[in-house]
Order: structure tokens, then C-alpha cells, then sequence
């Protein structure tokens, strides 16, 4: 099995991460492109925190992260595709949401 990379996502455009309660599913939501959906059964938690903890010491404006965890299998009514991209769309349901996890981090 190869790996290799597909998209490159920069951490300080990372908005917040989705993750599923009943399944390895999670999305990282980026404002300015299309949101990336993983499954990754042995590594998603130490991922999301990975990704959060990064966002909050190399991006020093922002001293929280936002987390969603949703009591679905499929996160596909999260995610924002491609599609959406292309004809303008903005399904941004995480509005309505609010967040199981925010991580704060003071930074001196």
C-alpha cells in the first residue's frame, strides 16, 4: 500500500473538525476550500487532537479551537464539497451547532 498526499491544507485555515460519536468518520472544515472527510479507525482521535493542538501554538492570534462531535455515522450533511465550491454554495450547518469540545490554550 502507497501512500500519498492529495491535498495540502494549511493549519490556519482550518476553521473546526467534526467527528462522529458512532463511527471513525471525522471532517476538518476550511472556509476558504472544501472540507476533507477522513476514516481512520486507529488514529482519528490522536489526529484531531494533533491538528488542534497545531492550530493553536502555530497560529498565536486564535486561542481556541473548535470541536463538534455529532451522533450520526455519516457525517456527509457537515461537509462541505466540492460542488458547493463550484456553484456557491455555503451548506454551513455548523452554525446551528454548538461545540462539544473547545480547546483553550494560553500562549505566553
Amino acid at each position: 500500500m502507497t501512500n500519498f498526499l492529495r491535498r495540502r491544507i494549511e493549519i490556519a485555515n482550518i476553521e473546526a473538525i467534526s467527528m462522529s460519536s458512532k463511527g471513525h468518520k471525522f471532517v476538518i472544515h476550511v472556509p476558504s476550500e472544501y472540507d476533507y472527510m477522513f476514516s481512520q479507525a486507529k488514529l482519528s482521535k490522536l489526529i484531531i487532537k494533533t491538528i488542534a493542538m497545531a492550530k493553536i501554538v502555530l497560529v498565536q492570534s486564535e486561542k481556541t479551537f473548535r470541536i463538534f462531535t455529532h451522533d450520526l455515522e455519516e457525517l456527509k450533511p457537515y461537509v462541505r464539497t466540492k460542488d458547493d465550491m463550484n456553484y456557491q454554495r455555503q451548506p454551513n450547518k455548523l452554525r446551528n451547532c454548538k461545540p462539544d469540545v473547545i480547546l483553550f490554550v494560553e500562549i505566553s
